[in-house]
């Protein structure tokens, strides 16, 4: 039977945790938040397009400091495994 320790399940929570909330905050298509920034600005008569429309689409995926904190964290728990 194999033990665990709390800094395992500590490790496995936190690299659950930040996939999760990477998840969330990738999946939201640009589009859609333009289109709800566009509505609340025509509900309250501000005029954003030009903001918008100069704002520059992202063709690549570009490395986060909560990515990389999260692939540390991977390596880490890998280590973790081969360790016991």
């Amino acid at each position: 039977m194999k033990l665990y320790t709390f800094e395992d399940f500590d490790i496995k929570d936190q690299v659950i945790n930040n996939a999760m909330n990477q998840a969330i905050a990738t999946s939201t298509p640009t589009e859609a938040v333009q289109d709800l920034l566009r509505q609340i600005a025509d509900e309250n008569q501000i005029d954003i397009r030009v903001q918008l429309d100069a704002i520059p689409t992202i063709q690549h995926s570009i490395a986060t400091p909560a990515q990389q904190e999260i692939t540390a964290q991977n390596s880490r728990l890998a280590a973790l495994r081969h360790a016991n």
